[in-house]
């Protein structure tokens, strides 16, 4: 028994998710709510990892190169404004994407780890089963920071 009547009662709308191991023998269960939710806007924050992506330096760059005109100032002021923005976008629509990498990650791994439990050619299965661990924890902090 996951919860006793009186917290069902508490908590309605609930959902039991069972995700895969990543990092032990056991599978996870994740508890969501489905209470409505108050949105906060968090404020934003240059992301160090962006750096190792190739389309980082380019998008500030081009925020940069944007000609505004008044005090130095107001020109840098303005000038990181556009970068923000630039970087928010990019963030969303080209380095982001974490659904979709997660969901593919987890894919591949969920078929990696049938077919170490049908014993085939397991040494090689589980190189590729820890490079997948490892690219779906990058993910996940991915995932936490956007």
């Amino acid at each position: 028994m996951m919860a006793n009547e009186g917290w069902r009662s508490r908590f309605s709308g609930y959902r039991v998710h069972h995700v895969l191991a990543t990092s032990s023998d056991h599978k996870f269960l994740i508890l969501k709510l489905l209470q409505d939710r108050v949105t906060v806007r968090r404020p934003f924050r240059f992301e160090i990892m962006w750096v190792q992506h190739e389309g980082c330096q380019e998008q500030i760059r081009n925020a940069f190169h944007n000609e505004v005109r008044g005090s130095p100032s107001f020109v840098l002021c303005k000038k990181l404004q556009n970068c923000q923005e630039k970087l928010k976008w990019w963030n969303k629509h080209v380095f982001g994407e974490v659904e979709h990498k997660l969901d593919c990650v987890l894919q591949r791994l969920s078929e990696i780890q049938s077919l170490i439990e049908n014993d085939n050619d397991t040494e090689d299965l589980f190189r590729v089963e820890n490079d997948l661990i490892l690219e779906h924890n990058d993910i996940l902090v991915q995932k936490a920071n956007h």
